[in-house]
């Protein structure tokens, strides 16, 4: 996560995140009643009189949200940030619900009251944890991934650990448990 600007005595920091990781410490990060801005679009629907009904026009802004919710999902890589509009342009109304959508290599402000030390810590780190995600027994795709990681350490977690799957499916389960291992060991 990069920071692009950082001032505790107003009370925000302005971040890019650039990993998956980066999303999951944002979500952990962002709380109820801070505020949030970002780029996002919203629908405003048209006032005209020859319009047609129910017809709306899809308006990008930078906009901030008073937070009442975060949800991250992982499989789709997605951060969503629920609030009340606290900031926007004119033509978008202020106190109206909306979703802020966070992206990787998008910037956002989070504005706090205060912000607790572990919170900066969080958002400090440098060296933090990566996980990655993918098939231990596909060899090609382990070690591009440790190539591309250039680990310090590996912690291999991959395995079948529910008895009743490993009974029944023995040869997922050596292959998983087994043959992983031995791609990984290859690999490094």
């Amino acid at each position: 996560m990069k920071i692009i600007e950082k001032n505790l005595q107003q009370g925000f920091v302005k971040v890019v995140p650039d990993s998956a990781d980066d999303l999951w410490h944002l979500y952990n990060v962002i709380y109820k009643d801070d505020e949030v801005y970002a780029f996002s679009s919203r629908a405003i629907k048209s006032d005209v009189e020859y319009s047609r009904p129910k017809s709306a026009e899809r308006v990008s802004a930078f906009m901030g949200v008073t937070v009442e919710s975060v949800s991250w999902d992982k499989f789709l890589g997605r951060l969503r940030v629920h609030g009340l509009i606290c900031h926007a342009p004119d033509i978008i109304p202020t106190g109206a619900h909306h979703t802020l959508s966070i992206s990787l290599n998008k910037p956002l402000t989070i504005v706090k009251k205060s912000w607790a030390k572990h919170l900066l810590d969080r958002i400090n780190r440098r060296d933090r944890v990566h996980m990655l995600y993918g098939d231990i027994r596909d060899s090609f795709a382990v070690r591009k991934a440790l190539k591309a990681s250039r680990p310090d350490y590996i912690f291999h977690l991959a395995a079948q650990s529910y008895p009743r799957t490993s009974f029944d499916s023995p040869i997922d389960t050596y292959e998983t448990n087994i043959v992983g291992t031995a791609v990984l060991l290859e690999s490094v």
